[in-house]
């Protein structure tokens, strides 16, 4: 049975390196966290260096001494067993803890997962602590705070650059786009095509080469897939929904799927009937973890059930929690939002007040766009920016084909 490994040796390493300079101290305190430590004696070591340096104070082995020895009333030995060991490169320490934390965390989950205490505590509570495991292990998986000035000094690296994935529709790609760690929201009334949006975003994402997950609450799984068919191969949505294809047109699937084999196996799809935005959250881990996923699609926001009384506090958790998963996962979430029906004297221009229990979203949202029907030719959708952290808010038009579900820029 596997028991994981003593971290002790290289929790006392990493104190041993936080007490040998300024500058690994300082490259070290933007790194660790409390979760590195799992030895009670080492984590206590660990506070006491960080109230040093927040304080002020030179931390060495001396002046580190005697801080434990009269602020924590620790006996100083331990002090010396962690600065008896050779100082080692801060950022091997800190990668061989993220590690060996990641293992027995894992470890612990699992003897949970089986134990009497998880089937008393109900799905709910077990998602709960599946997630908190994921967010806690994302937390030490990177080391995000660098220095400004090591910022600047990376600022040429290509390898460094953030992956932006566009939606794949010509001019408007030039100011909206989908950056990592992003909430962005696709609001329409119901009816309008924010489903097929979704679809064809996924399918453009997986020709230029990037993984993606589509959660549907609204199609079923078949359909969907029947839809994105039609989109990759531009045959009627209806004729492969109903299975109602002529042998040519079963032909050109089959050479499609055959020739683009690897576009076809970067798009996942997931329809569950009903799902919590927990277990959404479980399962954007689980994917970017298992796959390496790299945009969600969701399909809509108001569809996840959540916590809350009001639907204005239940659409704020969702919003909330959505934006949390992007920014831990480091990847683009894209959701589309229903909006209210206008009535004959409203307003037509869109705003997000529109979107239904907004508030939450607006703030929560890198980019929010909002579509709707041209009165005079049902095939064009207008498509505006109403909101866009990166660049100016923009509007065009897009061309929607009922036929295949295909939407591209209208040209």
């Amino acid at each position: 049975m596997y028991k994981p490994s003593s971290t002790r040796p290289l929790e006392l390493a990493a104190i041993s390196a936080c007490a040998s300079g300024q500058e690994r101290l300082d490259r070290l305190m933007m790194s660790l966290h409390d979760e590195h430590f799992s030895e009670e004696d080492t984590k206590a070591l660990f506070v006491a260096v960080r109230e040093m340096y927040q304080g002020g104070y030179a931390v060495d082995p001396s002046t580190l001494r005697s801080y434990v020895e009269s602020e924590k009333g620790m006996a100083p030995e331990v002090v010396d067993e962690a600065c008896s060991i050779p100082v080692t490169d801060p950022r091997v320490v800190v990668k061989s803890l993220t590690t060996m934390r990641g293992r027995r965390g894992a470890h612990e989950l699992g003897e949970y997962l089986v134990s009497q205490d998880a089937a008393k505590d109900g799905m709910d509570a077990i998602i709960g602590r599946i997630n908190k495991f994921t967010l806690v292990y994302s937390k030490t998986s990177h080391e995000r705070n660098v220095s400004l000035s090591e910022f600047m000094d990376k600022i040429g690296m290509v390898a460094d650059r953030p992956t932006i994935i566009h939606p794949g529709f010509g001019e408007i790609d030039t100011y909206y786009r989908f950056r990592p760690g992003t909430l962005n929201t696709i609001a329409a009334p119901p009816g309008v095509g924010k489903t097929a949006l979704l679809l064809n975003m996924a399918n453009n994402a997986a020709r230029a080469g990037h993984k993606s997950l589509i959660i549907s609450l609204e199609v079923p799984d078949f359909d969907l897939r029947a839809r994105l068919t039609a989109i990759m191969c531009g045959v009627p949505a209806s004729a492969v929904r109903d299975k109602m294809l002529s042998e040519q047109q079963i032909d050109h699937i089959r050479a499609i799927a055959a020739q683009n084999q690897g576009i076809v196996d970067n798009i996942n799809v997931e329809a569950p009937a009903k799902m919590s935005v927990d277990a959404v959250q479980a399962m954007i881990n689980r994917y970017v973890a298992t796959k390496g996923i790299g945009i969600v699609f969701l399909d809509y926001l108001q569809s996840l059930s959540s916590t809350g009384k009001s639907e204005y506090d239940r659409v704020t958790y969702t919003s909330e929690t959505l934006s949390q998963t992007a920014k831990v996962t480091g990847i683009p979430i894209v959701a589309a939002s229903s909006t209210r029906r206008k009535s004959a004297g409203d307003k037509d221009d869109a705003t997000m007040h529109d979107m239904r229990a907004s508030g939450q979203i607006e703030f929560d949202s890198h980019t929010i766009a909002m579509v709707k029907r041209n009165k005079d030719n049902k095939n064009l959708l207008e498509f505006e920016l109403v909101k866009n952290r990166d660049s100016a808010c923009w509007g065009t038009t897009l061309y929607y084909d009922f036929i295949t579900q295909r939407i591209t820029a209208n040209v």
